[in-house]
């Protein structure tokens, strides 16, 4: 009999507690002779195809087919699951719907974010926003309607906070219709605020043709503009040696940057504006960031959108009037 399983003096260890302490096992699929065998319910000999479709299992931590885009690696699961059929077009329509999945955005440029440094970046339902919330998170992406002129400019402009710095951090953007994003980071800097900002700017518009990032950061341009391409081609080491900071957040936006090419987009344009001088979408996105920084101090990581109609769109024709 071929094991299927077979173990030998193996050990699990977490911190002083011995989960397993040198466990010997050998399992086999064989036809008992009496008894028997089940796995979830079910006989492991004869239902082994059901079965198979229930334990399998892929590790958030592992990217599959980073050239593909969402579409093909649907279509590929598909006729794995099919024997080579494939999926009808509305078993098609529907798994792209129950994912939100962008189908020509190739697989590389989906982030899963760190969570010891971003958080929950899924926005949230919630009563005041940027606020706690009891609803279950839903992510969102503006996209490129047949209402929409592919030759038009879409402006955003971006902002991190921080209280202490490093600190309770906040990210947002806002645009130029008045739709917006902001999170919170419970333990961040300024810089990771600013460059969170960025990141999920140009993430939730990476449809968008022609778009614009307004910024008040040199740090967040310049790291945008060249420094990350430099930080990688050197190891992620800076000019002086030295380890680079912020280097999932970079990983990031070089893999947004690289799927708007891949997509035959041009590349977002950066501007760089004057913080606090009376510009009316960074005086939002400061505001929302600095509230986004007040929620982290209750520390709780999490992101709140006006996409997919959560929360209303501000009104950008003029600047906030209560400033935080």
């Amino acid at each position: 009999m071929t094991a299927v399983i077979r173990t030998e003096a193996l050990t699990k260890h977490y911190g002083r507690v011995h989960a397993l302490d040198g466990l010997d096992l050998t399992v086999g699929l064989a036809r008992p002779t009496s008894g028997s065998a089940t796995v979830l319910g079910s006989d492991p000999w004869t239902e082994a195809s059901r079965l198979h479709r229930r334990i399998a299992s892929v590790p958030g931590d592992v990217s599959l087919w980073p050239n593909l885009s969402g579409g093909e690696a649907i279509d590929l699961l598909c006729r794995l699951r099919t024997g080579g059929g494939g999926a009808d077009a509305a078993v098609r329509r529907r798994l792209c719907a129950d994912f939100d999945l962008d189908t020509r955005t190739k697989g590389r440029a989906y982030s899963k974010g760190n969570p010891d440094a971003t958080g929950n970046l899924r926005y949230e339902r919630s009563r005041d926003a940027p606020a706690a919330s009891a609803v279950g998170p839903i992510e969102y992406r503006r996209t490129v309607t047949s209402a929409t002129d592919p030759t038009d400019t879409y402006t955003v402009a971006t902002d991190g906070a921080c209280k202490g710095n490093p600190g309770p951090t906040g990210w947002a953007w806002v645009g130029e219709d008045g739709h917006w994003a902001a999170g919170a980071i419970p333990v961040g800097t300024n810089n990771i605020g600013e460059l969170m900002g960025m990141l999920k700017a140009i993430e939730d518009h990476a449809d968008i043709p022609h778009l614009v990032v307004q910024a008040d950061s040199k740090y967040a341009i310049d790291t945008y503009s060249s420094w990350m391409d430099g930080h990688r081609r050197r190891g992620w080491k800076t000019s002086t040696g030295a380890p680079t900071k912020n280097r999932d957040l970079l990983e990031q936006l070089i893999a947004a940057r690289d799927a708007r090419r891949a997509a035959g987009l041009p590349d977002v344009v950066l501007e760089h504006v004057r913080g606090h001088r009376g510009h009316v979408l960074n005086e939002w996105a400061d505001e929302r960031a600095v509230r986004g920084a007040e929620h982290a101090a209750k520390g709780t990581a999490s992101a709140w959108s006006s996409l997919g109609g959560l929360h209303p769109q501000l009104d950008v024709s003029a600047a906030p009037t209560k400033k935080r």
